[in-house]
């Protein structure tokens, strides 16, 4: 059992990630700091035990943050579809 400063700071950072999602639904807002905050607490330890000068506290606040981060990005490049078409087609040789 881990002890509640790992617990606070981690809720800490997951309403930080909603709080950046002020005017998405609740839903919306709910998926990405549980998210993010999952996969802080599942990454976490084992990111802090490669990196011997992290701890486990600021290595879960640290993947809760760069998961939103990559969740946020994957999210903008889906919703912008002409984006991806033009990049899709500059791979391909399509567009030019």
């Amino acid at each position: 059992m881990r002890d509640y400063d790992y617990y606070i700071a981690l809720v800490a950072a997951m309403g930080f990630v909603a709080l950046q999602h002020a005017g998405k639904s609740w839903f919306v807002r709910a998926m990405m700091a549980g998210t993010s905050g999952g996969m802080g607490h599942a990454m976490g330890p084992e990111f802090a035990a490669v990196i011997g000068w992290l701890g486990p506290i600021s290595a879960a606040v640290l993947i809760t943050a760069l998961s939103y981060v990559v969740l946020d990005t994957a999210a903008a490049l889906i919703a912008d579809r002409e984006a991806i078409r033009e990049l899709v087609g500059k791979w391909t040789g399509g567009a030019k």
